[in-house]
């Protein structure tokens, strides 16, 4: 079940773009038909989800075109470069096999992520998009994916169901790091995780691809299924 975001920090978030890139607000108001001068909540989720969106493939000037480069996660899994010129014509000049990220402790396939457009699954995270983590300063902000990984778990794997007493869980693989540096699968009910008490911790197999992100910024902390955890990716 996907967690309403906060709108103050909605709104805080969107402030923050008006502010640090004024041309990309002004372009998605008229995009999007806003009146700048009166946003609702709804219109500061608009406006994140499109930001989120813009996020995804960074784009570098060179002279009358922008360099982009992005990695497709797969499988296959491929880095992709080109150019785009103002009209939109795109001219691809690398497409190669991308190297295999390690990722042994990483999120059940299932997890999803907290960006500023919503909960969105650990599956669909791309290198550029737009997530929540939390700065040195202990403060909620946005940054972009730096990189995704994931792996085949091996034959007999499990993962650590985490269950909180606010209602909060979350699937991880037992060596998966947290906040202050402990691991998912050492913890034990009555601990705290995140603010809440740690009601169950149960083991269950699992089968298939585990996954894992590296947010920017000095934590490379984010939100999975809720729940504040480290990156494996680090």
């Amino acid at each position: 079940m996907a967690r309403p975001e906060d709108p103050a920090e909605a709104a805080r978030a969107v402030a923050a773009l008006r502010t640090q890139d004024p041309d990309e607000f002004d372009a998605i108001v008229r995009h999007e038909h806003l009146d700048a001068a009166s946003l609702s909540a709804a219109d500061d989720l608009r406006i994140l989800s499109q930001a989120s969106a813009l996020a995804a493939v960074q784009l570098t000037s060179r002279g009358d075109r922008y360099g982009f480069a992005y990695e497709v996660v797969g499988p296959p899994t491929a880095e992709v470069s080109g150019t785009i010129d103002a009209s939109g014509s795109i001219a691809m000049t690398s497409r190669r096999p991308a190297p295999r990220r390690p990722c042994p402790i990483c999120l059940a396939r299932w997890t999803r992520i907290a960006t500023p457009a919503g909960e969105v699954p650990v599956t669909e995270i791309v290198p550029g998009m737009a997530v929540w983590t939390v700065d040195g300063r202990g403060r909620r902000v946005l940054v972009p994916v730096l990189a995704v990984g994931h792996a085949i778990a091996p034959a007999g794997h499990q993962v650590v169901h985490l269950a909180l007493a606010d209602g909060r869980s979350v699937d991880v693989s037992p060596g998966h790091p947290l906040p202050d540096g402990g691991r998912a699968g050492d913890l034990r009910p009555g601990d705290l995780l995140d603010g809440s008490v740690v009601m169950g911790v149960e083991r269950r197999a699992y089968a298939g691809a585990t996954w894992d992100l590296l947010p920017a910024g000095p934590t490379h902390l984010y939100w999975a299924d809720g729940v504040l955890l480290a990156s494996t990716l680090g």
